[in-house]
């Protein structure tokens, strides 16, 4: 939205955007922050502008409504933004993001007089975290136009492209995988390696689902190994050509082969007392 402000247009509602269909962003959705690009041709101060998401259409007041501060923008120079739903710079009094289960617009407001200037903004969204830091590594493969992404820490999600990341469901006989160190394919099967498992730490293991579901860890050729040839964990995985993927584990390293069958997979331990550096050494 390109918002053209001229001398003594006050304070107020400048602009707003109205959802096409109400959209939950409470905390059952895990959503954490607000985040937009901001454009302007001159300076600004922190708290000029304001971006209000609200559960009325036309950036009313009326129902549940936030409002978050615009930083201080550079002049002439595009700036991402990014600040946490749960501190709202003004609002009704609600709890965020918990109230926000049925956003219906989004809204430019003017805090101070703006004075002659052009402000942009652009691809408003709210976005989630995961808790993992620094030392989680991040894995994701793409199957069935289905995106999964794990970090080891947090619940596995997926993505198929409807705007927002679910959590994989997934089936074993009693629970389910949680989360996972890494994901990768391998002949149309997903796999995890250095799993949580119906609440238990597998990580020397590697589950694969059934050929072609990717949600699927109990029927047909799912299965699992777990590699404990050494007492290392699981670090990452690499492939080798059509038939053959790499384990790396702390301190060694196995070949994943291809064979076919009810059974797909088997394990041969290939280097020993060498593998790669764990995240935390």
């Amino acid at each position: 939205a390109k918002h053209v402000f001229a001398d003594a247009f006050g304070t107020g509602l400048a602009s707003s955007f109205d959802l096409a269909a109400p959209v939950d962003i409470s905390s059952t959705t895990r959503h954490t922050f607000l985040s937009f690009w901001a454009y302007c041709d001159a300076a600004t101060t922190a708290g000029d502008f304001r971006v209000r998401v609200s559960e009325q259409v036309a950036g009313g007041t009326g129902a549940t409504y936030a409002d978050y501060n615009v930083p201080a923008l550079t002049a002439s120079t595009w700036t991402h933004c990014t600040m946490t739903i749960v501190t709202p710079a003004a609002s009704n009094g609600g709890t965020y993001p918990d109230d926000f289960n049925a956003v219906a617009s989004v809204a430019l407001v003017a805090v101070v007089d703006p004075g002659t200037k052009t402000l942009y903004l652009d691809d408003i969204r709210a976005v989630r975290q995961w808790t993992g830091d620094a030392d989680n590594l991040f894995s994701a493969e793409v199957m069935d136009d289905t995106l999964i992404a794990t970090n080891g820490v947090d619940l596995i999600q997926k993505y198929t492209g409807s705007g927002t990341f679910e959590f994989l469901t997934t089936t074993l006989s009693a629970g389910s995988i949680t989360s996972a160190e890494v994901v990768f394919i391998f002949k149309d099967h997903v796999c995890f390696a250095n799993t949580i498992e119906n609440g238990v730490t597998c990580k020397q293991r590697i589950s694969w689902s059934n050929l072609g579901k990717l949600e699927d860890y109990v029927g047909g050729t799912a299965g699992y190994q777990d590699l404990v040839n050494e007492e290392s964990w699981i670090m990452a995985a690499s492939q080798l050509g059509d038939n053959n993927y790499a384990i790396f584990k702390e301190e060694s390293i196995e070949v994943m082969i291809w064979v076919g069958g009810t059974t797909p997979f088997r394990f041969k331990p290939m280097v020993m007392g060498w593998g790669v550096t764990g995240k935390e050494a």
